[in-house]
């Protein structure tokens, strides 16, 4: 990594930071895995399961307005059903839901002036369900959700939600694409089944075990 993105991603979790309850080495991993997974793969859609306040979703299209011109730069799709839906998290369950349609407008306001956002208000397993079917249209061009770039999945934290969403977005991953997923700790069950992936993905762990990485190697 050069000096120079080394400074880039400095200042874009300095940024972040105060709009997310993620670390700082936490941030630092997932900002690293995106200007990789866009080195390897560019150019492709990028998504983040589980947005609350915007932090690390600010953090993405920042990295993006640098990494491409504007009339080259992809999207970031952001998903996020807010309004108080039931919490799944491995090792708590909490129905009356983590945040609600207060935290949607402070995220809104946040991401208001960056073009190359858009937000979808559902789950992720939602989403991906339903994203061979969607065309979404950007600089007169109608795009497939296919040949993704990024994924950053921080939705429901227990392992059979994560199971579920990699086996609907790995079809979609671009090869050299990358997932991260984030507090993989919260489930015990989680780390366990990530292992089916190597090494045909590769799974990275941060310490701690707070994050994984899967890398998409062949079709």
């Amino acid at each position: 990594m050069t000096d120079l993105q080394k400074e880039w991603i400095a200042s874009v979790i300095a940024l972040a930071k105060p709009r997310t309850n993620t670390t700082e080495a936490s941030l630092r991993f997932m900002a690293e895995s995106f200007l990789d997974a866009h080195a390897r793969t560019p150019g492709g859609l990028s998504v983040e399961v589980g947005t609350w306040w915007g932090g690390s979703a600010l953090m993405f299209l920042e990295l993006l307005e640098w990494i491409y011109p504007a009339a080259e730069r992809p999207m970031l799709f952001t998903i996020d059903p807010y309004g108080n839906k039931p919490y799944f998290g491995g090792d708590v369950t909490i129905f009356g839901g983590l945040y609600g349609d207060e935290d949607f407008v402070r995220m809104k306001r946040l991401l208001a002036g960056y073009a190359a956002h858009a937000h979808w208000y559902c789950r992720g397993i939602e989403f991906f369900g339903v994203a061979p079917g969607l065309c979404y249209w950007q600089r007169g061009k109608g795009k497939l959700i296919e040949g993704l770039t990024f994924v950053f999945l921080d939705g429901d934290h227990d392992h059979a939600s994560i199971a579920r969403e990699i086996s609907l977005v790995l079809p979609r991953l671009a090869v050299g694409g990358a997932i991260v997923i984030d507090n993989v700790d919260k489930d015990p069950e989680t780390v366990g089944s990530l292992t089916c992936y190597s090494p045909e993905y590769g799974p990275e762990r941060t310490p701690g075990a707070l994050q994984a990485r899967i890398i998409k190697s062949e079709p």
